[in-house]
């Protein structure tokens, strides 16, 4: 029998003034006997008022935050709910007074835009970011490389199902990864390539020297289409440049550039606005290059960062 089905059966013989105490009561049973475990401890049908499971969750996020603030830690409890057309993460996170990345995260969502309907989500008593082990999505394959392994290792356990999940009570996204987090669509900038160089230090094909690699090379065939990664608008389309050859800078919202270098042709210009996809250009070898591939940066907040743990398929 599921939780849900116990606790209605447990307060069915209670008065309506008591069942709010026979709730508490039977869930804090629950908490004491089982492991943290991935089935939640109730579903909640409806996110209303009127709904006394709801009611219950609500109460037990409140505790959980004031317990928070004062330096505390409250048990994490996990609701479940399964979403419905109207819902979406936003939305159930306005309602259920929990942050956006708490719930994107536990439930493996990568935008506030994935439409959820039909979804069975977990819905955590407290605030924080969930990083499986490895991790689930982009969203969280980000947060990873945030985090590193160290504070990963080191975080709350919980088991979801099969899955292992770390939890980092009370983290939050950065504006940035906030940015990503509601922008729209995000699209690898070619259909087909192989990853020839990643990012890091490297050994130069042209120097031989180890140097700092920005970016990532992908190997393409000459001529392949080119596309922007997200919508935005394009800063610099250079031409003939000694290194980076023909060459094209987008900035998108929440401080994220991206970067394309030894292309072929150019087919946008400075100032022109584009969408997630929008052709940009062609595979080429042009600058200093050893074979026809797209040199690809990311920059985030002015810093270059791998462009595998935003884009990562």
């Amino acid at each position: 029998m599921r939780f849900s089905s116990l606790l209605s059966t447990f307060y069915q013989f209670f008065s309506s003034k008591q069942k709010a105490s026979a709730c508490k009561l039977f869930i804090l049973f629950l908490l004491s006997v089982l492991p943290a475990t991935a089935e939640p401890i109730v579903n909640i049908s409806d996110l209303s008022s009127r709904n006394f499971v709801f009611s219950q969750y609500q109460d037990e996020v409140q505790l959980s935050n004031k317990a928070w603030a004062l330096g505390k830690k409250n048990p994490l409890l996990l609701f479940g709910y399964k979403a419905k057309k109207t819902d979406s993460i936003i939305s159930v996170a306005a309602r259920c007074s929990i942050r956006q990345e708490t719930l994107a995260t536990v439930n493996a969502i990568d935008s506030a835009d994935q439409d959820i309907t039909e979804k069975q989500l977990y819905l955590p008593s407290a605030d924080g970011i969930f990083i499986s082990q490895p991790p689930q999505g982009r969203l969280q394959v980000l947060l990873a490389g945030k985090y590193g392994t160290e504070r990963i290792s080191s975080a709350e356990k919980i088991t979801l199902g099969t899955k292992k999940i770390s939890f980092l009570r009370g983290e939050k996204l950065s504006p940035s990864e906030r940015a990503f987090f509601l922008s729209e669509e995000i699209v690898f900038p070619l259909e087909k390539y192989t990853v020839s160089s990643e990012y890091g230090i490297r050994n130069s094909p042209i120097s031989g020297r180890k140097m700092m690699h920005g970016g990532i090379d992908l190997a393409a065939k000459k001529g392949s289409v080119i596309k922007s990664c997200k919508s935005g608008t394009i800063v610099s389309a250079k031409t003939g440049d000694p290194v980076f050859g023909n060459c094209v800078e987008i900035e998108h919202s929440g401080g994220i550039r991206t970067f394309y270098a030894h292309m072929e042709k150019i087919s946008v210009e400075e100032g022109q606005n584009v969408s997630a996809g929008t052709p940009i250009g062609t595979v080429g070898t042009t600058g200093l290059s050893t074979g026809p591939h797209l040199h690809f940066e990311v920059k985030v907040s002015g810093r270059n960062t791998d462009p595998l743990t935003i884009l990562k398929k």
